[in-house]
């Protein structure tokens, strides 16, 4: 590709595009218009806290695309958010809710293909919708059954598996024309520790980190992607000699990304609020050091102040000769190429209509995130033939489900009790919800064990019992009630059936997503066969990993 010319960029046009920035409210506040038109900002990254639904959101990209017009910007912004799907879906309503990574690889037929459908159909809703970047796919290997942050946002355990999907999804965005980000280089999988929350260090040495973490961002590479996000995880096989993370360490992002991988795209740093920096350092002085070890995209989220001042510590240190000049020039050209390779500015004021294309949230794309899920939805574990369920006479069924709240960080949407309510109204006879905390306490399942004693059958879901422990503690004591069938539903984690073995029957969603919801009933009904495989090991009761299946 040929070189951009920077000499029409001065300082501070060079420095404003390596920065992505966030802010609050639904339409561009004020201070991220002067961040575009004075900082010269290049990039801008949304979360669901800007978007309530696709022609809102459809409008807020045009005006920040038209503000960086008026401002004389060379190439448009770069509008990024993450959509990778499942329990990390940023847009919003009216948009299409695709299952996630994990819920995609437990799909047995037709998978490669489905995949490669929803990454192209995500890819276009995004792109109709003003966005041109998409920070995905997750390419972690989890391998850690209590990771709190990656799960099922990864494609599972196996690297071959997760870099044949990755690479598929990379496949199916280029094609239409959005920049996808592959993540969390050099792996997230196998932590125990949130990067928002702390810094996370794998231990594991080089080899292990070769033939695991590292597999599928060298497939990644090899099939041409172009951008990758850095983590702010520490590794102490390639940087023995300090605990910096990933994000601040040119030896893993110039040493062993560039050069031994060779990955000659555009770096992007995770969030440089999160605590795994902010606890070692203050911000703007980590967003320089991040430059000086190879990184070319930074993301600074949602402060104002910190965002400012970044930039002013960028180009101070630059004049200061702390940090050398001819980084900043490599770092925008590789930036600068991208954006030349996907936009325009006559794109950009070729599109002049408000109007959302019809196949955004439609009737087709909608009908594909069925088939998926209908297609993930895994059958782990059925003793004497449980499932169907075949409710005889005036026999009750409860349903028990947990009261969510967002788990992580990075997660959008809770259980949706209403569409749940209607879901079990129409799908069982005598059937009734009840929900209980997400860790209840010895009063609550007691509760929930008394109102067990007035129905023959118990569906009781879990959302990451691995890290909430009394709703482990719930589905055994149900389990060891006499004359009463128990059906388990993971909602989320598939590891929550590591906790009970001895449940009946075991399902696993991954999500819950509607969809997957409602096909977690038509299966426990028997209208339809649960057709997903786990791609991940359950582990036994001890914790140690086990075979696919229960």
């Amino acid at each position: 590709m040929n070189e951009i010319n920077l000499s029409k960029m001065d300082l501070p046009d060079k420095v404003g595009q390596l920065m992505m920035f966030g802010f609050a409210g639904t339409t561009p506040s004020g201070e991220i218009k002067e961040m575009i038109r004075r900082y010269r900002v290049g990039g801008i990254i949304l979360f669901s806290r800007n978007i309530e639904d696709t022609k809102q959101v459809l409008q807020l990209n045009r005006e920040l695309q038209e503000t960086a017009r008026k401002a004389v910007h060379p190439l448009p912004l770069l509008i990024a958010t993450d959509q990778e799907n499942g329990i990390v879906h940023r847009l919003g309503q009216g948009s299409t809710v695709f299952p996630g990574n994990m819920a995609q690889a437990a799909i047995s037929r037709d998978r490669d293909r489905l995949v490669y459908r929803i990454s192209r159909a995500t890819a276009k809703e995004l792109k109709a919708l003003g966005f041109n970047m998409n920070l995905a796919p997750v390419l972690d290997v989890n391998h850690n059954p209590t990771n709190p942050v990656i799960g099922v946002r990864s494609f599972g355990e196996d690297p071959q598996n997760v870099a044949k999907l990755g690479t598929i999804h990379l496949q199916g965005h280029r094609d239409a024309g959005v920049i996808p980000v592959i993540k969390h280089f050099p792996g997230h999988g196998d932590t125990e520790h949130d990067s928002h929350l702390e810094l996370p260090v794998v231990e594991h040495d080089p080899e292990r980190l070769a033939r695991v973490e590292l597999f599928p961002f060298r497939q990644a590479v090899e099939a041409g992607a172009e951008s990758v996000m850095v983590a702010h995880i520490h590794f102490p096989a390639w940087d023995p000699d300090n605990q910096l993370p990933a994000t601040l360490s040119d030896n893993i992002i110039n040493n062993l990304l560039r050069k031994q991988i060779g990955f000659q795209g555009v770096t992007v740093s995770d969030c440089m609020e999160m605590k795994a920096i902010t606890n070692r350092m203050p911000t703007p002085e980590a967003v320089v050091q991040s430059i000086k070890a190879g990184m070319d995209l930074i993301l600074i989220s949602h402060s104002y102040s910190l965002q400012k001042e970044s930039v002013l510590q960028v180009i101070r240190a630059v004049r200061q000769k702390e940090l050398d000049e001819s980084l900043i020039d490599r770092a925008c050209q590789r930036v600068m190429q991208l954006k030349r390779k996907y936009l325009d500015w006559h794109q950009v004021r070729s599109e002049t209509k408000l109007t959302v294309p019809g196949f955004v949230g439609g009737t087709r794309h909608r009908e594909l995130a069925r088939e998926a899920y209908q297609s993930a939805v895994t059958l782990v574990q059925n003793k004497e033939g449980v499932i169907p369920l075949s409710p005889r006479g005036g026999e009750k069924t409860l349903v028990l489900c947990p009261q969510t709240a967002r788990l992580t960080l990075v997660e959008d949407r809770d259980i949706d009790s209403v569409y749940l309510r209607n879901v079990v109204e129409r799908t069982l006879v005598n059937g009734h919800l009840h929900f209980y905390s997400l860790d209840p306490d010895e009063n609550e399942t007691d509760k929930c064990l008394r109102m067990a004693d007035h129905h023959t059958n118990i569906i009781v879901f879990t959302v990451n019992a691995t890290h909430h422990p009394g709703q482990a503690q719930l589905v055994r004591k149900l389990v060891d009630r006499q004359n009463r069938t128990v059906i388990a539903v993971a909602l989320r984690s598939p590891y929550d059936g590591s906790l009970f073995p001895e449940v009946p029957a075991f399902l696993a969603t991954y999500e819950y997503a509607h969809a997957a919801i409602e096909t977690a009933f038509l299966v426990i009904s028997g209208r339809i066969e649960a057709r997903g495989r786990l791609p991940v090991s359950i582990p036994d009761g001890d914790g140690k990993s086990g075979s696919p299946c229960l």
